[in-house]
């Protein structure tokens, strides 16, 4: 996998007897840091240590091999970001991560880094995706991958409606004496009385006469 430099793991074959104490060292690099398939690997400085070393001769101190870099990932991470239904979608951000070897977004990548998300004013109350983009590794050396936490990183929230405290009176110019049905009812803000004069219903405070 990718990690920003030219070094690599080498296994060493040999003939040893079985039983001995032999180790086998040495030096093994790729050509280059970047990503690729077959791509050469040099051995150099090989030699011997061990109790049982100095019964061997080495036949040669370098060798090469044949080997694959592959991709490491990088992840867009969306911030979290919330809104009201109905509302137009905040302005997403958020970070990418996985850099190896000190790389930065500016030294591993090209393009411009930004967040999106398919939901809109209309959208129903509910949690939505935020996915990042735009960027492209420098010589395919990293992947881009989703973090799991951007399936559900908008929360779109339910509007609240407010509603202030109702003072309902009636005036009549000719109340009519006592005695007279009165009623209001207060699901639909209808009013009757019985004298058949004028109801006024009044939200909030003051008299409308």
């Amino acid at each position: 996998v990718y990690n920003g430099t030219t070094g690599a793991s080498v296994t060493y074959s040999d003939n040893r007897i079985d039983s001995d104490a032999l180790s086998v060292s040495g030096t093994a690099a790729f050509g280059d840091k970047n990503v690729g398939t077959g791509k050469t690997v040099s051995v150099s400085g090989i030699a011997l240590s061990g109790a049982d070393a100095g019964n061997y001769n080495l036949q040669n101190t370098t060798a090469s091999t044949v080997s694959n870099i592959t991709p490491a990932n990088l992840t867009y991470t969306a911030n979290p970001a919330n809104r009201i239904y109905g509302e137009s979608n905040p302005i997403f951000n958020g970070t990418v991560t996985g850099f190896v070897n000190g790389e930065t977004l500016g030294t591993a990548t090209i393009g411009s880094l930004s967040f999106s998300g398919l939901a809109n004013a209309s959208s129903p109350v509910g949690t939505y995706a935020i996915y990042g983009s735009g960027l492209t590794a420098n010589n395919g050396n990293y992947t881009f991958v989703q973090a799991p936490s951007n399936s559900n990183a908008l929360t779109v929230g339910a509007i609240t409606v407010v509603t202030p405290p109702s003072v309902l009176q009636y005036v009549s110019s000719d109340f009519g004496g006592y005695g007279r049905a009165h009623s209001f009812r207060l699901g639909n803000i209808e009013g009757s009385r019985g004298d058949g004069g004028p109801l006024y219903i009044i939200e909030g405070s003051g008299i409308n006469i």
